[in-house]
């Protein structure tokens, strides 16, 4: 539904389908999916999600727009809605009720969240996960908005609130992603006293907080969460090996009787609470979006994605290493959590085959820019 009202919102950006490398690549997916024998309902599913995809590239297009600011704006809202959320969870979560919903999430219905689990670090409290149906997928919103905001370095006092965000999630990912970060600044040119003083706090604030989740995921309470993430990389990387060029389709592998095997091995040495009995055949789904890519699409078109995410023209940023340290923390985040067969991944990648006019574009801004000087 979402998909639908993002093209109607669009209609008059769907002229861009017309690009021959859309067409192509269009062409090639159909294929891979007719090899692969995928069903007609997931097929429709990707030709949206790129159709929205190229929908919302349009809108990039226009000299007024831009996607950083976009994204800037959408990160803010979610940020401090989920900030505002997380405040009234603690002081008056007895006036919000609750609706059970897959394994172990609840739904409050009157805020629009989804309950994970409870804070490892902080007893009580709920991981602060805003709008997003995670934890770990909020962070790669925040982490990016954080990045964003430190290549500024516009508001101290946003980043310190950013990076309190960040350690709230309790996400694993989302600390990792706290040191990449971190590792951005040191390389950056632009430095000041006050944000190195700031690093250095989040570094030895953030150290403890890392090795302790990381303890929990693998030997506490949250070690079923480690053995998935651990099955689907041995499941991703065993199926990857069996097809390489073409791939297996994600949807195919519920049902897939070597996967289930290979899940089978995975639960009986892992040292967890755990096990398939109570949880059943791939609980939470396949998460690791990145291997979902080579699943989905196989190695050569994979890789061919990947090339073309970080060469996406969107991210306005003429510096490298900003753009490298996006797509990393992207990509990063994309091993727990199956973010590419998102709009918000593809949106890169097709961006690509409009390069030339974003080029145009820019040197546009540039001669707008000189004429007003």
């Amino acid at each position: 539904m979402l998909l639908s009202f993002i093209i109607i919102l669009n209609y008059k950006n769907l002229r861009l389908l017309l690009n021959n490398k859309i067409v192509i690549f269009i062409a090639i997916f159909i294929f891979i999916c007719i090899i692969q024998e995928v069903d007609l309902k997931t097929v429709i599913l990707y030709i949206l999600i790129i159709m929205s995809s190229v929908c919302m590239i349009g809108r990039y297009l226009n000299l007024e727009n831009s996607f950083i600011r976009d994204f800037k704006g959408v990160a803010a809202f979610f940020c401090l809605y989920g900030t505002i959320v997380f405040v009234l969870l603690i002081v008056a979560k007895p006036l919000f009720s609750t609706l059970k919903f897959i394994s172990n999430s609840e739904y409050i219905h009157s805020l629009f969240i989804f309950i994970n689990s409870t804070s490892t670090l902080f007893p009580g409290w709920y991981r602060l996960s805003s709008l997003a149906w995670e934890p770990g997928c909020f962070q790669l919103v925040s982490s990016l908005y954080l990045l964003i905001t430190v290549k500024e370095r516009t508001n101290i006092k946003k980043i310190i609130w950013l990076v309190l965000i960040q350690i709230l999630t309790g996400s694993s990912m989302g600390y990792i992603n706290l040191i990449m970060i971190a590792l951005f600044f040191l390389l950056e040119g632009r430095k000041s006293i006050v944000l190195i003083f700031v690093v250095a706090i989040v570094g030895i604030i953030v150290y403890p907080i890392l090795q302790s989740n990381l303890y929990d995921k693998i030997e506490g309470s949250g070690s079923g969460s480690s053995t998935i993430r651990l099955r689907d990389l041995t499941v991703g990387i065993e199926k990857i090996k069996q097809n390489p060029i073409i791939g297996f389709p994600v949807s195919k592998l519920y049902e897939d009787t070597e996967a289930k095997a290979i899940e089978d091995r995975v639960w009986a040495q892992a040292n967890t609470y755990s096990t398939i009995d109570n949880l059943g055949y791939f609980a939470g789904g396949y998460t690791n979006g990145l291997l979902g890519l080579f699943l989905n699409w196989g190695i050569p078109f994979a890789l061919w994605m990947l090339y073309m995410l970080y060469k996406n023209p969107i991210i306005k940023y003429t510096s490298r290493l900003f753009v490298f340290f996006f797509v990393t923390i992207f990509l990063l985040t994309t091993i727990s959590e199956p973010i590419t067969f998102t709009p918000l991944f593809f949106i890169f990648p097709i961006s690509f085959f409009y390069r030339d006019v974003f080029l145009l574009k820019r040197k546009k801004e540039q001669y707008y820019k000189m004429k007003n000087e």
